[in-house]
């Protein structure tokens, strides 16, 4: 008979047992602002309205603070300007630290470039809105960012592969539109013949009446002797 030992005691915290692989998970431990600029060079606003150029770049790099420990950086620029008179350049790197536990690597650069920055887009959102609007200007609303498809492009970058440009649909020809009947000129007519009256039903003749015969006059009675 062999010993087979005791079970393993479950973790009361919920985690995994001693000796049992830890779940894939993605912790975020922490966020700050790395760099951070604002340049308002214009003197004088010019007339007219301004164009804004916005970069979206992300990165990510190992750190030494533990296992799974990683880096990742999401960085914003934008300038306004109108023709070659910039008005701003605001340069943001807005940093988090996040630790991936027991995903393969496929998965794990995934979480970082793709769900990473998605966690710390709204607050670098809020950054610029708030640094544009100290800075004398409206307030920079940057739109949601989709990055999925930031990720395939800098995979499809890092094979040397262009990125794939949707192309117009062809135009179909369409049918002409109908055009309305020329107008004719009225051709001469005699004026339409009346409709024929319509005889009237025939009354019934009625008897007359007869006339009133006067009332007989009462007998008389002869004289007494």
């Amino acid at each position: 008979m062999t010993d087979q030992g005791a079970p393993p005691i479950p973790n009361p915290a919920g985690g995994p047992t001693p000796g049992e692989p830890a779940p894939p998970s993605l912790r975020a431990l922490s966020q700050f602002v790395k760099d951070l600029s604002f340049e308002n060079p214009a003197t004088a606003l010019p007339e007219g309205q301004p164009n804004i150029d916005i970069g979206i770049d992300v990165s990510a790099n190992p750190r030494d603070d533990g296992p799974g420990v990683v880096e990742v950086s999401l960085k914003m620029t934008a300038r306004a300007h109108i023709a070659d008179a910039t008005l701003f350049l605001l340069e943001l790197d807005y940093c988090g630290l996040f630790q991936v536990v027991g995903l393969g690597e496929q998965e794990t650069e995934a979480a970082l470039l793709i769900e990473c920055p998605r966690m710390l887009f709204p607050f670098a959102r809020r950054l610029v809105a708030d640094v544009t609007r100290e800075g004398g200007f409206p307030p920079l609303l940057i739109d949601p960012v989709d990055f999925v498809h930031l990720y395939r492009q800098q995979k499809q970058r890092q094979a040397g592969q262009p990125a794939p440009v949707q192309t117009p649909m062809p135009d179909v020809p369409q049918p002409p539109a109908p055009q309305p009947p020329a107008p004719q000129a009225p051709a001469s007519q005699a004026a339409p013949a009346p409709p024929p009256a319509v005889p009237a039903a025939p009354v019934p003749a009625t008897a007359p009446e007869p006339a009133p015969q006067p009332a007989p006059a009462p007998p008389t009675r002869p004289p007494e002797s």
